[in-house]
């Protein structure tokens, strides 16, 4: 008698944002099919698998038990995505239900579907005190509003149902604040960090400060030419992924820099991952500028390549990645990470004692661990 391969469903708005939540989705599927589990994978929109080839250097699945659907495609389905995305998971819901062993939505928001389990990133409706760009004006107030309160109304109902993994101790108290019996599990997001260790060992480092985060308004990009126009001596480069709201990101670190006169910042829309890590090679700093960041897989990133993490001292990056400047250096305001900027890059000694700080710590996120954690979880939970 053969023995059937247990099936599963993904469940995720789309992996062409190339995000922190688009690697915990893919590392999922790779962890399941490595377990030789069906897995099908629901998204918005199509996969741009060149893309994430280019910024992820990873390729479509190659395997016969992976497949993909895409229900209610939009040519821009990325415009007023929360409630495209919502529509796409009551279509998913009232279609393929019933038709897997578990379901597991890497996306964190509520779904229609019965998920077994949830990833949970931070939920929307807990960014009220925020900075968050839905917060910053009457259009985003008024876009937002029914989509939290349906978050809000929902949530208990759909946490009594599903298994809720938080991305990390930051996001679980922030859902314990206000459901105490759930998130019980933390499991940090995963990290392909052979790549970025090799960049450690590059020798020569010159004074370079890196960036690397999506243009998108809620990563607080503009800053930065704040930041360099009182290091003048020091280069900043700025490098993440685009999409639809990017123009307005752009832009307005363009006025910024532009209206302060800083010729040492430097875009780089859309780079390769190979470019990335080119940099890596040769800058010392990284600078993580997100207020309220759950937790910041490019912070990791750049500390496995050796780079002294500079980020803001607000969110889980700084408790939990850098315990409170165990591993590097947490900020309020722009002028204080100028400071302590410009004070690494003066201390060549206290510059290479965090940068062999960092290098250590980021060994704890691999995203091997991830995967073995991860199916621990789902083996003692199905």
């Amino acid at each position: 008698m053969s023995h059937r391969r247990k099936t599963a469903g993904v469940v995720h708005t789309t992996l062409n944002a190339a995000g922190g939540g688009e690697r915990v989705c893919l590392t999922a599927i790779e962890a399941l099919l490595e377990h030789e589990i069906d897995v099908t994978l629901f998204t918005l929109e199509k996969t741009d698998w060149k893309r994430l080839g280019k910024i992820f250097g990873i390729s479509r699945f190659d395997s016969l038990h992976f497949h993909e659907k895409h229900p209610l495609v939009w040519d821009k389905p990325r415009v007023f995505s929360l409630y495209h995305r919502l529509l796409a998971r009551i279509y998913t819901a009232m279609v393929y239900n019933h038709r897997f062993d578990f379901i597991i939505n890497t996306g964190g928001d509520i779904n229609p579907i019965n998920c077994s389990y949830t990833y949970m990133h931070f939920p929307a409706f807990l960014f009220e005190n925020s900075e968050a760009k839905y917060r910053k004006s009457r259009f985003w107030k008024i876009y937002h509003y029914p989509y939290i309160y349906y978050q809000k109304r929902l949530y208990p109902r759909y946490l009594a149902r599903t298994k809720i993994i938080c991305n990390s101790k930051f996001t679980q108290k922030a859902l314990k604040s206000r459901y105490q019996d759930y998130g019980d599990k933390v499991l940090y997001p995963p990290l392909e960090l052979r790549r970025f260790r090799d960049a450690y060992h590059q020798s020569k480092r010159e004074d370079i400060v890196v960036t690397c985060s999506r243009f998108i308004p809620d990563k607080n990009l503009q800053v930065v030419p704040t930041i360099a126009s009182n290091t003048p001596e020091i280069e900043y480069h700025l490098y993440g992924g685009t999409h639809q709201l990017s123009g307005i990101a752009i832009k307005k670190i363009l006025e910024e820099k532009e209206r302060l006169g800083c010729s040492n910042v430097h875009l780089h829309p859309d780079a390769s991952l190979d470019e990335i890590i080119s940099m890596y090679k040769r800058a010392k700093i990284y600078l993580h500028t997100m207020i309220g960041e759950h937790f910041g897989i490019s912070i990791v990133e750049g500390m496995a390549a050796g780079l002294v993490p500079v980020v803001h001292k607000t969110g889980g990056a700084c408790s939990e990645i850098l315990e409170n400047e165990k591993y590097g250096f947490c900020y309020q305001k722009p002028e204080e990470a100028a400071h302590i900027i410009k004070s690494i890059v003066l201390d060549q000694k206290k510059q290479e004692r965090y940068m062999e700080f960092a290098a250590q710590r980021s060994q704890l996120f691999d995203k091997e661990t991830f995967k073995e954690q991860l199916m621990e979880f789902l083996n003692n939970n199905i």
